[in-house]
């Protein structure tokens, strides 16, 4: 009795599982297709959460990030400084407001440095969280059997993409992990958002 009852619960798990999405014939003809795509996503809003890990330091915060071309506002509110950090800027200027702090600076991966002590790769996470690699920069990468980035080193950082979710018949990443020698930084994506077309 006890083997038919772990049998017909097997059963029911793998009924309420998703079925895994089958590969595309060429996955790189679908990644020229799709990266092509991506680099036309210059406005983007998205909700989720971040967990930044360094040798002797570890933070969790949830995190907001509102792209509009150029101008980018992050959020991350959290144990991340008092209340939360606001990261705003656009190409050479960058402001952080935490409490009582308001800087500015020509680099926002600097302005943040200084506030909080780690080195977070805020230009090429705009790349990245889309399944990117930053352009005008080396890189090596990886695809998974729908085309689209697995793995990605480029910078000294190695990006590992852990699932994508489907939006509007496009695949967007909801998990990204992101490392060097000195700080892991992962992002687990909630809520994509997109202009609509």
């Amino acid at each position: 009795m006890r083997t038919l009852l772990s049998l017909a619960l097997a059963l029911l798990l793998s009924a309420c599982t998703s079925p895994a999405l089958k590969p595309v014939d060429d996955p790189q003809a679908t990644w020229q297709q799709r990266s092509q795509w991506l680099e036309g996503v210059s406005h983007w809003d998205i909700e989720g959460r971040i967990a930044i890990r360094s040798y002797d330091q570890a933070v969790n915060a949830n995190l907001h990030w509102k792209q509009d071309g150029d101008i980018f506002a992050i959020e991350i509110t959290g144990p991340l400084g008092q209340g939360g950090v606001s990261l705003n800027g656009a190409p050479g200027t960058a402001r952080l407001i935490s409490g009582e702090v308001n800087e500015m600076a020509s680099d926002a991966q600097e302005l943040l440095f200084t506030h909080t002590g780690y080195v977070v790769p805020i230009d090429a996470l705009k790349y990245w969280i889309r399944g990117l690699p930053q352009p005008d920069s080396g890189s090596q990468h990886s695809l998974d059997g729908q085309g689209r980035l697995a793995q990605l080193s480029q910078d000294h950082w190695k990006v590992r993409f852990r699932s994508y979710e489907e939006y509007e018949s496009h695949s967007l990443p909801n998990k990204v992990f992101v490392d060097n020698h000195q700080l892991s930084v992962r992002i687990v994506i909630d809520k994509w958002s997109l202009p609509r077309s």
